[in-house]
């Protein structure tokens, strides 16, 4: 009896010092954009809203060594007691006095996990952890400072992760296929993005280490380009929430993976994460059913908190289906404002409007060029230090426009910066050695899958880390060929392939 008038005497103080009250029912802030937040109950949502208050306050260089005995995500006695500061607790009144220890257990943790999801740039969180206690009708929730946790310079990394995301962001609109107005075609392209950049880090760091933390998060898919399945999800959904497309984090007990919801007002479930490891798009914009194969897949399965999303049911918007949409629409180069000459027919005289001007080589737009013998222009080098390099569909020289149809030999061979290639419809052919020892290329935009002919010998080889990815854009046939001539002349170890 003493204990407990003790700890209402204390809860009493908790209640004015611990900052702010919440009670149920009221308006948020946390409606249009924070996903997570509106799958929540009432209770639910307070906690989030707690949990918000208090990691705004929270300073990881302050806290005393006291406050560690708190025990992560479980309701604790007397050690509240060392956390009677209005920036460490938040008392929320709760409509109920007889909710279960579970009950509380799964209010909190639903709560901090759609906080997390939420907030992917929120870096400091595994710098905490939380504990709470129920009196009465009241929840105390708690943010103290984790005891185990390693010191890390979350400001640089949190500069590191903007950096990175606004990067990808920019190259991500700048492919040709992108279309601002088309959530399917932008799923697409970060899909593939993720795809092509991130690999899957299987090693097992420590608990506590830097590296464990890394690999569960955005920041190593976006900033290390290596991490887990968790990494992948997150990365994903920063990805599609910069370009306006919903998306929401699934999880199962062992595994992590997405949902979308497109133009059609439906919803699909996309795992970018198997389709890396599997290089496919096998589990690209499933249902529900499809991607746990009707309840028998268990990684695929979602937990109790899952349940609350809406089932994935969309069908429309397949891989094939977005790809085949895309036919036709790739941007056109922006207009010259100038009005050159048409490209003249060889009359094989000297007559001077009828013969092509000479020309040994030509630079344009960081590429070096010549004119061969049928008159088409054909890239024999670069000058650019950019790392996206677009090769186009035409080049003018002299006031006449040539079609470049042609990646001479060795044109790339040991440029060390290139990272990201876009070739036009007309490209008909790619020398040997074209791209060879070109380190940091990562994947290669073929947007002429019926009209590339010939992959001259080893045009890939020595290549980022011996893997890249190629997107070909073409019917299911001309993807097939050009696949298989890269895989016999590119000289790449393991090749991905993707069709746009």
């Amino acid at each position: 009896m003493k204990k407990t008038l003790v700890m209402r005497a204390l809860f009493f103080v908790l209640f004015f010092l611990g900052g702010i009250t919440l009670t149920g029912g009221g308006a948020s802030a946390y409606t249009s954009t924070s996903l997570h937040y509106e799958i929540l109950n009432d209770e639910e949502k307070m906690v989030y809203q707690a949990y918000d208050e208090l990691l705004k306050a929270f300073n990881p260089m302050e806290g005393s060594d006291d406050f560690y005995n708190a025990t992560r995500g479980k309701e604790v006695d007397d050690s509240i007691n060392d956390m009677i500061n209005a920036n460490q607790v938040r008392a929320m009144e709760f409509p109920r006095t007889d909710y279960s220890k579970s009950d509380l257990k799964w209010i909190c943790s639903y709560a901090t996990r759609s906080y997390r999801y939420d907030h992917l740039k929120e870096l400091r969180l595994p710098l905490t952890r939380y504990a709470y206690r129920f009196v009465g009708n009241t929840l105390y929730f708690a943010l103290v400072k984790e005891e185990k946790a390693v010191e890390y310079d979350y400001e640089t990394m949190v500069r590191n992760l903007d950096e990175a995301e606004q990067k990808i962001i920019a190259e991500i609109k700048a492919n040709p296929l992108y279309r601002e107005d088309s959530p399917a075609i932008k799923e697409v392209l970060a899909h593939n993005w993720i795809c092509a950049n991130v690999s899957y880090n299987s090693e097992k760091p420590p608990a506590q280490s830097l590296r464990r933390y890394c690999n569960h998060s955005a920041y190593g898919a976006l900033v290390d380009h290596t991490c887990v399945c968790v990494g992948y999800t997150q990365g994903m959904i920063m990805l599609m929430t910069d370009l306006g497309v919903p998306t929401y984090y699934m999880h199962s007990k062992t595994h992590a993976w997405n949902m979308v919801k497109l133009d059609d007002g439906a919803y699909y479930e996309v795992d970018t994460t198997w389709d890396r490891s599997t290089r496919s798009q096998k589990y690209f914009n499933l249902t529900t059913s499809a991607m746990n194969g009707n309840g028998t897949v268990k990684a695929h399965t979602r937990t109790p908190y899952g349940d609350r999303y809406p089932l994935a049911e969309g069908t429309l918007y397949t891989y094939d289906y977005i790809l085949d949409m895309m036919e036709g629409m790739l941007q056109e180069p922006k207009p010259d404002t100038s009005t050159p000459k048409s490209q003249p027919e060889s009359t094989g005289t000297d007559d001077e409007d009828g013969v092509y001007p000479e020309m040994k080589s030509y630079k344009k737009g960081g590429l070096v060029y010549r004119i061969d013998d049928d008159g088409y222009a054909v890239v024999i080098g670069c000058k650019s230090k950019s790392g996206h390099i677009k090769i186009p569909k035409t080049v003018t020289y002299d006031g006449f426009d040539y079609t470049v149809t042609e990646i001479a030999e060795k044109a790339f061979s040991g440029n060390k910066k290139l990272k990201w290639v876009d070739m036009e419809k007309n490209i008909k052919k790619i020398g040997s050695n074209a791209f060879l020892n070109c380190s940091k290329l990562r994947y290669v935009f073929i947007l002429g899958g019926k009209t590339l002919k010939t992959i001259g010998k080893n045009a890939f080889k020595g290549t980022w880390k011996s893997f890249i990815n190629f997107y070909i854009t073409g019917n299911k046939s001309e993807y097939k060929r050009v696949k298989s001539l890269i895989k016999k002349n590119s000289g790449v170890k393991e090749p991905g392939f993707l069709r746009q």
